[in-house]
């Protein structure tokens, strides 16, 4: 008699489980998905549970393409209890794999971002000694050449709402393995060519593309690994570019000496194919994204870079007004310092020195600014602020310097300002609009960036000359970031930044629901 009601108990038990996932999956095709201001949810997954240890030893059937119904059968007790469990995906790009975030191989993440921002920034610093060697070789003159270390920095930025629209059918480690390949093959031509417009693509527009793939993709893999400490590791892997800024013009002097022009864009080529490493990193924390066949890749686009609850928000005008003020000032001193140096009467060798003070102080805002704001969205904003008032006030020291100690002083508080905004402005994105609207938002607001950047040598350039004041940029920009934090603050006084929650499906009696962990090993279930 034991033995057999035993055996009818079992029978019981899973006939109560079968009954149990049927009727939710008759419930999921009959009814409408439950509209979700938020995360997509593409899964559901039913299973049973050990009620004593908590482990889930299972088989797991194929995923249905029409409902996204995952089932896990465990076989195992004793009293098995049924559990729902929802999975979702962001609504822009794959996100991560079901893997522990804000540790263990997200960490792995951080290092590849530190190198693509390394890579990124490292390029730019040294565009001005690579312009020099190649007008060496140009018979035609160099009319035309500084136009490349103008396409390096403005491409990317520029280029950022259809990189950032891309993540939504392709995979952070497609675009990052694809930059690094378009970033060696622009590098490996001019090694052997002295055209003027293939230096314009192949040094320009290659390199700019290609940078903004690796260093724009990496910036979306650290943001879907991190929750908690999402502000730490985003400060961590921005500090690669001030690295980059302080090694890369040393590196490549080093190696003109040695090797010549050929030989340094041969080996500098060869760096870049670290996007593929990166690339590979990426690959194991992100999958494939689902997308819909009936839409073709250009309405993807769209949808994607013109999103309509982005532009909605309060936020979207201020921090795009913003982004395209900063991108103004961050531009200046790199134009104009160092002639207003040598017009001073200081030598290369010094206003060198105040570039690469510029570097040294941006590395120690990178990472320091992650530390000390934490996970407070309070503090991230209030120090954004701060930066920016700082941003600006550095100009005055560049307008009114009158010895080389004000000029350290101005590099100092320029370069760790900077470093804390560009270390802050990736959070303060999904701060404001969620994880959920990163995409746009990024995108947007790195075109807006690119905009400024792009006009700030021509435009200040031919006011200083009608003004006929040397230091009007310096004006300009300090009077531009001003702008741009004040705006911010007057939307954040009239805004909160509270994040709205998304409204989910209330539970009907047909669903059992248990605590469960979905480690291997864990608490027991209740």
């Amino acid at each position: 008699m034991g033995k057999e009601s035993e055996v009818l108990k079992d029978e019981t038990k899973k006939e109560i489980v079968n009954e149990s996932i049927q009727k939710n999956l008759n419930r999921h095709g009959e009814n409408k998905e439950p509209e979700m201001e938020g995360p997509e949810v593409i899964s559901t997954v039913f299973c049973i549970s050990n009620e004593e240890t908590g482990f889930a030893k299972s088989g797991v059937a194929e995923d249905s393409e029409e409902d996204h119904e995952r089932l896990k059968v465990i076989n195992q007790d004793p009293d098995p209890v049924l559990i729902k469990e929802t999975v979702t995906r962001g609504k822009y790009g794959g996100g991560p794999q079901n893997r522990t975030k804000d540790g263990g191989f997200c960490w792995m993440v951080v290092i590849a971002s530190f190198l693509s921002n390394f890579l990124f920034a490292g390029t730019r610093s040294c565009m001005g000694i690579i312009q020099a060697e190649l007008e060496k070789k140009l018979e035609d003159g160099s009319a035309g050449l500084e136009w490349t270390g103008a396409l390096v920095n403005a491409v990317p930025l520029l280029l950022a709402p259809l990189i950032s629209a891309m993540t939504k059918f392709t995979t952070c480690g497609v675009l990052s393995s694809a930059g690094g390949v378009m970033t060696f093959a622009g590098f490996m031509t001019v090694a052997f060519t002295r055209s003027l417009p293939v230096y314009l693509v192949c040094l320009g527009l290659c390199p700019g593309l290609g940078l903004g793939m690796m260093v724009i993709s990496s910036t979306f893999a650290v943001t879907s690994c991190f929750e908690k400490r999402r502000g730490l590791a985003m400060a961590l892997s921005m500090a690669g570019g001030g690295l980059g800024f302080i090694v890369f013009p040393v590196l490549f002097a080093a190696l003109l000496e040695v090797y010549g022009t050929r030989g340094t864009l041969l080996l500098c080529s060869s760096l870049y194919l670290n996007g593929i490493v990166c690339g590979a990193v990426y690959r194991q924390i992100q999958k494939p994204p689902v997308r819909n066949e009936d839409q073709t890749i250009m309405m993807e686009i769209k949808k994607a870079v013109w999103d309509k609850a982005f532009f909605r928000s309060p936020h979207s005008i201020s921090l795009t007004l913003t982004h395209l003020m900063f991108g103004l000032s961050d531009t200046v001193p790199f134009l104009f310092l160092h002639l207003k140096a040598i017009r001073m009467g200081f030598s290369l060798e010094l206003s060198a020195m105040l570039i690469s003070a510029i570097g040294f102080t941006s590395l120690v805002g990178r990472v320091g600014i992650g530390i000390l704001t934490g996970n407070s969205r309070r503090r991230r904003f209030v120090s954004f602020i701060t930066a920016s008032i700082v941003c600006s006030a550095s100009m005055a020291f560049y307008a009114f310097a009158n010895s080389y100690l004000v000029f350290i002083i101005g590099s100092c508080l320029f370069g760790i300002s900077t470093g804390c905004l560009y270390s802050l402005l990736p959070v303060m994105l999904i701060d404001l609009f969620r994880i959920e609207m990163f995409v746009p938002s990024f995108g947007v607001s790195n075109f807006s960036f690119g905009i400024g950047s792009l006009a700030a040598g021509p435009l200040t350039s031919v006011v200083s000359d009608l003004v006929q004041n040397a230091d009007f940029p310096f004006y300009t920009a300090g009077v531009a970031m001003f702008l741009g934090a004040a705006v911010l603050l007057f939307t954040k006084v009239r805004h909160s930044l509270s994040i709205q929650k998304p409204v989910m499906k209330k539970p009907s009696s047909d669903d059992v629901y248990a605590l469960s962990n979905t480690s291997s090993i864990g608490a027991p279930a209740a």
